[in-house]
């Protein structure tokens, strides 16, 4: 399972509470559009941290920054890379 389908999982998990469509869900849908806070996008990245054994936390400066799914999935990655 590569990142994106993996971050996925766990957003749908997230958003069962809502009511979205879990096919909607790409790489450029926007957090906003999920109707995710910052206190919803907090549980995920602690989700994202645990599940894929993230050793160095995401930073602020970095959530600031996060729009969309990619987002997300590019700053992963790079976690992933470098570990």
């Amino acid at each position: 399972m590569d990142t994106f389908e993996k971050i996925r999982e766990l957003i749908v998990k997230q958003i069962k509470r809502k009511s979205i469509d879990p096919n909607e869900i790409k790489l450029d849908t926007s957090l906003d559009n999920l109707g995710f806070d910052s206190l919803d996008v907090a549980e995920l990245v602690i989700e994202i941290e645990t599940e894929l054994a993230i050793k160095k936390q995401l930073e602020q400066e970095e959530l600031i920054k996060v729009k969309c799914i990619k987002d997300i999935v590019d700053i992963v990655d790079e976690r992933l890379k470098n570990q």
